[in-house]
């Protein structure tokens, strides 16, 4: 008879790697008994091995057993499966699950776990990232701490909302010029909380009402969920790449009968004006943020930040401040113009006049696309007014 423990997606990637781990420690101890020269040459010249299972049955050993292990994929479902299997020993699979599970939890310690739609309908932890911190976002501070303490807060009030009846969700609407640190933010207030970040790519041709539904109900525990630019689902201009997301089917996802409690809903765009006033009132974008281009205390801070190990850097970001108008530079292009001269903090005092000028181009650009996608729309709508 052979026990058999049957493991979906999720675990097959910590199986693997605790099998792969196990490998790699019996590397170690066959260098470890050659001599010191002998050794350094050996570790040098062997390559690192993944080892993975085939599609077809494997063994291998495990704490003196011989266990059997089998991974395939499933296309009606896009998930990939493993069975691993011993003879008249469950104890030993109940170990080799445990110490699995153990090593991938000490190995994303303190990490940020980002999580995606990549194929068919269901979440794949796309990377695992070491944290953002929040220092290295920087936005107006009473905006930082304000944002930190909101959500804070809501986790706090878990049993107040369902005593009260209150759905148990919150939601946020940054929005303001591109550049200015929405994306960022959001990576940095996870890395502060321990949580982690499920990215849904509304404009996907693949997603849908059902499937945007399913991921939805169907969220990792702690984690934000992250919507970046929302404007665009909408946008006439790309119509044809449109995903089967509808307007209704949006609404009823996020704040529904069926929409899922405990999570935190971040939306990000540069054309709040663009929204539908259906989509950002109380319940679904429960607080508006904007985050406009630089102030002074932002350009200070990072001019600061990015030449910290320079002598005199607080006058020079203060003179640097001073020849820079408020509210014109998003935080993108400063940060761009100080790693050009990152070795010369002078210089990039000097050539301030440089990132003014690029800003400016920037816009001109930006205002010759927006009159192209004005001129493509109008073409398809009489396209289509003189094929009816």
């Amino acid at each position: 008879m052979i026990d058999k423990q049957f493991i979906n997606d999720d675990f097959l990637k910590v199986a693997l790697a605790n099998i792969e781990y196990k490998n790699r420690d019996a590397d170690r101890n066959q260098a470890h008994n050659q001599n010191l020269f002998e050794r350094q040459e050996y570790l040098k010249a062997k390559p690192r091995v993944n080892y993975i299972a085939t599609q077809d049955t494997t063994q291998f050993q495990y704490k003196g057993q011989t266990l059997y292990i089998k991974q395939w994929f499933d296309f009606r479902i896009y998930q990939r499966s493993l069975i691993i299997s011993s003879y008249y020993n469950f104890k030993i699979l109940k170990e080799l699950v445990n110490e699995a599970l153990d090593y991938n939890l000490y190995q994303e310690k303190d990490m940020t776990q980002i999580y995606a739609v990549q194929s068919g309908s269901r979440w794949q932890k796309i990377f695992v990232k070491t944290p953002r911190t929040l220092e290295s976002v920087i936005l107006p501070k009473q905006t930082t701490e304000f944002l930190i303490q909101d959500v804070k807060k809501f986790y706090s009030r878990e049993k107040w909302y369902y005593s009260k009846g209150v759905p148990f969700r919150r939601g946020y609407l940054l929005y303001g010029p591109p550049g200015a640190g929405k994306t960022s933010f959001v990576y940095a207030l996870a890395g502060l909380l321990k949580m982690n970040i499920c990215v849904v790519s509304l404009n996907s041709k693949r997603m849908s009402d059902q499937i945007l539904q399913n991921l939805l109900q169907c969220t990792p525990p702690k984690s934000i969920i992250l919507m970046e630019d929302v404007d665009t689902l909408y946008d006439q201009r790309t119509q044809s790449n449109r995903s089967q997301v509808t307007f209704s089917g949006f609404l009823n996802c996020i704040d529904g009968i069926l929409a899922q409690e405990g999570h935190v809903l971040f939306m990000t765009t540069n054309h709040r004006e663009k929204l539908d006033s259906a989509l950002i009132r109380p319940g679904r974008a429960d607080v508006h943020v904007k985050l406009d281009h630089a102030d002074k205390y932002q350009i200070q801070k990072l001019f600061c930040n990015i030449f910290s190990e320079n002598e005199g850097v607080g006058k020079a970001a203060e003179l640097f401040s001073e020849k820079i108008p408020e509210k014109t530079i998003s935080m993108a292009m400063l940060q761009s113009h100080f790693m050009k001269y990152i070795d010369d903090m002078q210089m990039a005092v000097e050539k301030y006049q440089e990132v003014i000028d690029n800003m400016e181009e920037q816009k001109e650009n930006d205002e010759k696309q927006k009159i192209e996608n004005n001129d493509t729309t109008e073409n398809k709508k009489k396209g289509g007014n003189q094929n009816l």
